[in-house]
């Protein structure tokens, strides 16, 4: 375990998760057009739920889905809860309001301090914690900028033709999702130990 999640978390951090997005050709029907626009993108995109270890490799990919997807609803919908064990703690940034649902697991999440409506400013206890999870959390922005420098077509845009699933029910842009991701496996570790 790298030193600096020893130090926040002790030894029970599992991972850590965010989504990743690729843009896509815009797509001529309504339906599709809408299943796939991204607010927070602005674009019409494909997203992934993506984990790492505190080790900085990927431990799951999910497959893709619209980016209308929120965080809580691709996170429930991707397996990625199934494979939680009773004590993991998985870190994630705020948009993952999935408390109950790793708790169900017996899991934990820890997600940066909410500022609350008649709250002005973060208490000193706030303004630590969040600067901690931060602190670690900033891996899987790393992460995914790698995947991303190292393999330019996760920076789209994809032609729609690579989002049709197969006979397996896999698309080929999930195929090259998944690739990268190993193919990111093999390079250094992100991760200071």
């Amino acid at each position: 375990m790298p030193n600096v999640f020893r130090v926040e978390f002790g030894n029970r951090v599992r991972g850590i998760i965010d989504c990743f997005e690729i843009g896509i050709q815009r797509p001529s029907t309504l339906d599709a057009k809408a299943h796939t626009f991204s607010n927070y993108k602005g674009k019409n995109t494909i997203q992934y739920l993506i984990c790492i270890t505190p080790q900085g490799s990927i431990s799951f990919i999910s497959k893709g889905y619209g980016g209308r997807i929120s965080d809580k609803v691709i996170t429930s919908k991707s397996g990625f809860l199934d494979k939680l064990c009773v004590d993991d703690i998985i870190l994630a940034d705020r948009g993952f309001t999935i408390e109950e649902e790793i708790a169900a697991k017996g899991a934990k999440l820890v997600i940066p301090d909410r500022r609350k409506k008649n709250q002005k400013q973060f208490s000193p206890y706030q303004v630590e914690n969040t600067r901690g999870i931060a602190a670690v959390r900033i891996h899987v922005e790393r992460v995914i900028e790698v995947i991303r420098s190292k393999y330019k077509i996760t920076n789209g845009p994809i032609p729609i033709s690579m989002l049709q699933d197969n006979y397996e029910g896999i698309s080929l842009i999930d195929y090259v999702a998944r690739v990268a991701c190993i193919l990111v496996n093999l390079c250094d570790s992100i991760v200071d130990s």
